[in-house]
């Protein structure tokens, strides 16, 4: 017999073995399936192709850290059938480490409308600390929920993993490739402790690029590379104390707590920044925090020193830890989704398991739906059947209105068809998409009267400086480049190019077209100018291109990142 109670939780999850992974996707999920026995908690790969259907028919669907624009239509289906959907967004997307992973794909504002889109459409957002709270909310008026990161077991008993004091002192730090910047701004004043202080050892786990920047004889450092969760608590259980330096930028105020609570967990002593993500845990736990390198480095020489007033502060850090953050006893997730779910279970759907936790792979998708749209309509394009490719983008455009990749594809088709509707497609784009620049950029590139164009131009002009300088630099080249093309064909626009050229003063295209321009119009002063910049630029050019194009921009940010904080150290 169906149970009435019954409700099929369906969370679109990465299922790896990043931290993220487990914390805010696949160990919530279990627990949940433990305090709601009779739930159906369903972890399913985000790019499975089942998730276009079960998401529709889940009691509440959950989606994290998404730029999946085929989900768009799922929640517009199922706010109309009253099913409620939230989405999570954990990190500061703005502004990533400049060595993260996913630093260039952060740097697109069209990655970042994207997610605030799913903001918009959702019911209610999930982020893991106030700072985000804060920063989403001048992005979006749906609910916020703050959902803090919670340790999945009871960790075993402090005296079982505390490492005698006869041993050597082991500090410890474990990292992604986000905290570099923070590792090396700290690293002289760490390698100074350990040198200074016999019978301390340095132990590393992370990237198998981090130890070419430890200058420290190899029987005072050992290195792990990065691996699983479980080899991470393990390389945790071998350390005395765990060090979390941060810098203060805006991503990492925007961090959870998360590397405190897994540091105590494992009976070691966490050294925190004074830092917003770590203020709840500091207070509560009354453990001294530091500011500085200098700090750091005075809190390690007074643990080294006295061995019992270590262990009671990590016992009491564990102490705090155990009482307070693990997830079992906490029920702030199982009573927001409770909050959410319909009075009744959803239309009647087979789902293929019981009551329980569940994590599924399922049949991964290649490609998302909209982009084999893309590619099939192209193709419809490259073999002159325009009807069938403008016929094809205006079906799957109508069943998904908020992606503006179908939309942009649609507008170049009817353009090329020279569709009487075009007009209105456009306004009506740059009205449902006014950040995105493309649509800006198409209605001036497909303007042929001079006057307009100069006008289009000057709208643009205003809407470039309303714009964060990334947001510009990331639209450089297609500005530069459809500006360009007019300006070839209409002179008259000159004054717009002097302005242009003003927002990208490096712009050789820019520079060239003006120079050009000014030369064929007499003004030989003005031109040469422009001609010994070029000439200049080109010898750089030829002189540095080989070495420069080896260099990886995120590496140089990384260093400068690191370098400028301890030059601010050192000064202050």
């Amino acid at each position: 017999m169906k149970d009435s109670n019954q409700r099929t939780i369906l969370q679109l999850v990465l299922i790896d073995e990043t931290g993220d992974s487990y914390h805010r996707m696949r160990w919530p999920g279990r627990i949940l399936a433990e305090q709601a026995k009779n739930w159906r908690i369903i972890n399913l790969d985000a790019r499975a192709k089942q998730r276009l259907i079960w998401s529709e028919y889940a009691d509440l669907l959950v989606i994290y850290q998404s730029s999946d624009h085929d989900l768009l239509p799922v929640i517009a289906k199922r706010r109309a059938k009253g099913l409620k959907t939230l989405v999570e967004y954990n990190d500061n997307f703005y502004e990533p480490p400049p060595a993260s992973p996913v630093a260039k794909a952060w740097t697109s504002p069209l990655i970042w409308q994207t997610y605030e889109r799913f903001m918009h459409e959702a019911d209610g957002l999930l982020v893991t600390g106030p700072r985000l709270k804060q920063l989403f909310s001048e992005k979006t008026d749906t609910t916020i929920h703050v959902l803090e990161n919670q340790l999945s077991n009871i960790p075993d008993e402090f005296d079982l993993n505390w490492r005698e004091s006869s041993s050597p002192l082991v500090i410890g730090w474990a990292g992604s490739l986000g905290h570099l910047s923070d590792l090396l701004a700290f690293l002289p004043k760490i390698t100074e402790f350990i040198i200074n202080s016999p019978g301390s050892h340095l132990r590393i786990m992370g990237n198998e690029a981090i130890p070419s920047f430890v200058r420290l004889p190899d029987d005072r450092i050992s290195f792990t590379p990065w691996g699983t969760m479980e080899q991470y608590y393990d390389f945790l259980k071998g350390c005395h104390i765990g060090i979390a330096p941060l810098l203060d930028t805006p991503y990492n105020r925007c961090r959870s707590d998360v590397k405190a609570i897994e540091i105590s967990s494992q009976a070691a002593l966490p050294l925190l920044p004074n830092l917003l993500p770590y203020r709840d845990f500091l207070t509560a736990t009354d453990l001294p925090s530091f500011s500085s390198a200098d700090q750091l480095y005075q809190l390690l020489r007074l643990y080294w020193s006295d061995r019992k007033l270590l262990k009671d502060t990590a016992a009491k850090c564990y102490q705090y830890v155990l009482e307070n953050r693990i997830a079992m006893a906490q029920t702030a997730r199982l009573e927001l989704y409770s909050s959410l779910l319909p009075k009744q279970a959803a239309a009647e759907f087979k789902w293929p398991f019981g009551a329980g936790y569940f994590e599924v792979q399922g049949d991964l998708q290649a490609e998302a739906a909209y982009v084999t749209t893309l590619k099939t309509a192209q193709g419809y394009l490259q073999a002159g059947k325009l009807r069938q490719a403008l016929q094809l983008l205006e079906q799957e455009y109508n069943a998904n209105p908020l992606n503006p990749e179908l939309l942009l594809a649609l507008l170049k088709c009817s353009q090329q068809l020279k569709a009487r509707n075009l007009p209105e497609l456009l306004s009506a784009a740059q009205n449902k998409f006014p950040a995105d620049l493309r649509f800006a950029l198409f209605a001036a590139n497909t303007e042929e009267r001079p006057q307009q164009i100069i006008e289009n131009w000057g709208l643009l002009l205003q809407k470039i400086h309303s714009l964060n300088r990334q947001t510009v630099n990331f639209f450089a080249r297609d500005i530069i480049t459809i500006f360009c093309q007019q300006f070839t064909r209409f002179p008259i626009m000159h004054p717009i190019a002097e302005k242009l050229l003003q927002i990208f003063p490096a712009s050789s295209h820019l520079q060239f077209c003006l120079a050009e321009y000014l030369f064929a119009s007499g003004k030989e002063a003005e031109a040469i100018n422009h001609y010994y910049w070029l000439k200049e630029q080109k010898q750089l050019l030829n002189t540095n291109q080989r070495h420069l194009s080896s260099i990886e921009e995120n590496y140089l940010n990384t260093l400068i990142a690191a370098l400028e904080a301890r030059l601010a150290i050192q000064n202050s």
